[in-house]
């Protein structure tokens, strides 16, 4: 039934009134439980950050997602991302953790402190370059590529908030890894 056939609709005032009543974004507050896509949306963010170190509009359109879906869920997902990854992470790795992810060497696996680090575009690009060199070493184990890898290993630890102590430590690990892949 339309409203012109309602025998109490008057059409021709409702359009004639203005209101200055603004509605709010959400009435209700921020909606209690997330939106199932922008869950799935935080897990892929998570995926694309261990990939990749960032999440990029792009990554987020190759893993299936829409244009539309990105600028409606990225905030809540972005939200619930860092949660988790503060609740798995708990902070940062401690100086056992960051000696076993030196001497693995992979790049979606860069240590991370509890204090952060203020430039994490520069520390994620030199922690790649460890990577590489570190690769390059496992195929052709001589003096110039240990102490490449230990110069941008070196590098790289300079931008954590760690103590010197602490750093020496580090790089005595790789040192005697390095000495055995020579050796062998």
């Amino acid at each position: 039934m339309n409203a012109a056939a309602h025998p109490h609709a008057r059409s021709s005032n409702f359009a004639r009134r203005p209101s200055t009543q603004a509605r709010a974004d959400a009435p209700y507050g921020p909606p209690i439980f997330p939106n199932k896509r922008a869950i799935e949306m935080a897990e892929t963010m998570r995926e694309i950050l261990y990939r990749d170190g960032s999440v990029t509009t792009d990554a987020l359109v190759g893993e299936g997602f829409t244009a539309t879906e990105i600028v409606e869920h990225s905030e809540e997902a972005r939200r619930l991302a860092n949660l988790v990854l503060t609740v798995e992470g708990q902070g940062g790795d401690r100086l056992d953790g960051i000696v076993e992810k030196v001497l693995i060497a992979s790049a979606p696996l860069m240590p991370v402190t509890a204090g952060g680090a203020l430039d994490r575009v520069h520390l994620r690009e030199t922690w790649r370059a460890y990577c590489r060199a570190t690769a390059a070493h496992r195929l052709d184990p001589w003096v110039s590529q240990s102490e490449r890898c230990l110069h941008l290993l070196k590098a790289f630890l300079s931008g954590l908030p760690l103590l010197d102590r602490e750093k020496n430590r580090v790089v005595q690990a790789v040192v005697v890894a390095q000495k055995k892949r020579v050796q062998a």
